[in-house]
């Protein structure tokens, strides 16, 4: 994506400002396809504005076929690569999970470079599992959500008029805030397949691979029961139920699983209960 084509994200890029050069690697978090890239993009050119120089802001998508076969060594080696003159320099690392290790790669650039070090990533169990090792207490967490309906409005450029709001407000709550789903425009046809391309990545290459999901079938009933009752308490054992009544026996620990699964990758949210008793964070009934 072309810079001058990024549309702002002014809250999570003053996010990012105000804690640059702090001493803590960065670690952007949230869905796939939230604007976590786009928001890397924004920071690089910030940056650059600001006055740092080019070669010192270092931008690399861990996506790319280039770095498919990368190990944590080969990325240290690489980015050591690019920072042979003096002077602070700024990692900004997406989709960091990717490389095996990758925490080591990171921890030594910290110790043995002049870098300011931002990362971002899709799955919260692949991040906080690798950050609790060589990373605990070095970083500091920014989470992303798609685009609220105020920035929507913006990013959007809908009018003031109250026609307008009603008809963008309608889009909104079809479609949600996701930047590549909004950029559709009006077309629901596009929107609608961008969306589902966007789930089905999220479900194979953020959950799968590591859940090792064996029937996607229930998984997505699971998904779509929760979504289904978003804002009501959910209990594990009433899914347990409904599953076996529509002959998919499936056990009580699985669900659990695949619910852990969907808020890892950041599709579902967590409202626990609270209560001054705290035995009643041991009778489940989130809200999700």
């Amino acid at each position: 994506m072309m810079a001058e084509a990024l549309k702002a994200r002014p809250m999570y890029l003053d996010k990012l400002l105000a804690v640059k050069d702090n001493g803590l690697i960065k670690v952007v978090t949230g869905m796939r396809r939230c604007g976590k890239s786009s928001l890397l993009a924004l920071l690089s050119q910030r940056l650059v504005d600001d006055g740092v120089p080019a070669d010192h802001v270092i931008s690399i998508n861990l996506e790319s076929f280039q770095y498919s076969a990368f190990d944590y060594a080969q990325l240290y080696r690489h980015l050591d690569g690019l920072m042979q003159t003096g002077g602070r320099y700024y990692l900004l690392l997406d989709e960091v999970q990717l490389i095996d290790g990758w925490e080591k790669a990171v921890n030594a650039l910290r110790v043995d470079k002049d870098a300011d070090i931002y990362l971002t990533g899709s799955n919260a169990h692949l991040l906080s599992s690798q950050l609790a090792t060589l990373l605990s207490g070095r970083h500091i967490e920014i989470r992303v959500f798609p685009l609220s309906f105020s920035e929507f409005l913006q990013y959007t450029g809908v009018g003031a008029s109250p026609a307008d709001r009603a008809s963008a407000f309608d889009r909104y709550t079809r479609y949600g805030g996701l930047p590549p789903v909004v950029d559709q425009g009006a077309n629901q046809s596009l929107a609608h397949t961008v969306l589902s391309g966007i789930y089905d990545t999220i479900l194979v290459r953020d959950i799968a691979q590591y859940l090792q999901i064996r029937n996607p079938m229930v998984f997505n009933d699971v998904a779509r029961y929760l979504a289904d009752t978003a804002g009501s308490p959910v209990s594990i054992n009433k899914i347990e139920h409904r599953l076996k009544s529509a002959r998919r026996t499936t056990a009580n620990e699985t669900i659990e699983r695949y619910i852990s699964g969907l808020l890892d990758a950041f599709l579902f949210y967590r409202a626990q209960r609270i209560n001054v008793k705290g035995g009643d964070y041991l009778q489940g009934l989130n809200k999700y």
